[in-house]
């Protein structure tokens, strides 16, 4: 059996990027998370993972709860706060969810401002699931998703053509490897497998955090409506 784990780092930065969770920066956060990644993540055609959403002391009680809130009626999505004895850095904070009897784990990151293709699941599972011991130890990849410019009011999109993005970026492994899919930079990940899908993901541009460094790519001059951009990715 195989135990699959989407984590989403909501109040946890990673050691190179310190980030201020200031109010102005969480408001903005929680409106990009309902409107792109929990939005994608409701509608998967295929709901056989879990989604664990890491948070720690960085997360102030009302966003805690705010975001309790918006996930406690979805079974498949669980808040893990981190303890002082855990870290991204391995996979123990996993254990707890864990099926006894899987034997395979399978980790694949997914930021809070994400937004994924409603059958990205499902393509990975029919790529991975008949040959799963022919994929440990590999990270898989997905090609052919968009980029996505959010200026506080308009969205505007981007072709993406990048073959390795931390998007939907997964490992297979066995429980014993304690591997974290976090040790690893996606773009010097070897043993990679990629799989090309069309609009299968979108990285949000937006005005917090360190996601200008998308400002470089031309976007459309021609604003699209949230509805539009939701049926680009099939939600």
């Amino acid at each position: 059996m195989i135990d699959h784990f989407i984590i989403i780092r909501f109040s946890i930065s990673l050691d190179k990027v310190k980030i201020n969770f200031t109010d102005e920066y969480m408001d903005k956060r929680f409106f990009l998370f309902e409107k792109l990644t929990l939005l994608s993540l409701k509608a998967q055609s295929l709901k056989d993972f879990k989604c664990i959403i890491l948070i720690d002391n960085n997360l102030k009680d009302k966003y805690y709860s705010k975001l309790k809130n918006l996930v406690h009626s979805l079974d498949y999505i669980i808040i893990h706060k981190l303890k002082e004895d855990e870290t991204i850095n391995n996979t123990n904070y996993l254990n707890k969810y864990r099926n006894p009897k899987s034997k395979y784990l399978i980790q694949t990151r997914l930021d809070d401002d994400d937004i994924i293709h409603r059958d990205i699941n499902l393509v990975f599972k029919n790529t991975i699931n008949k040959h799963i011991e022919k994929y440990l130890n590999t990270f898989i990849s997905f090609r052919g998703g968009k980029y996505i410019n959010y200026n506080g009011s308009e969205w505007r999109i981007c072709r993406n053509t990048r073959d390795r993005m931390a998007i939907f970026f997964s490992l297979i492994t066995e429980y014993s490897n304690n591997e974290s899919i976090f040790n690893t930079n996606h773009e010097k990940a070897t043993n990679l497998k990629k799989i090309k899908m069309r609009n299968c993901w979108g990285v949000c541009n937006h005005d917090i955090g360190l996601s200008r460094r998308y400002q470089r790519f031309t976007f459309q001059d021609r604003p699209i409506d949230y509805e539009r951009l939701k049926t680009v990715f099939n939600l």
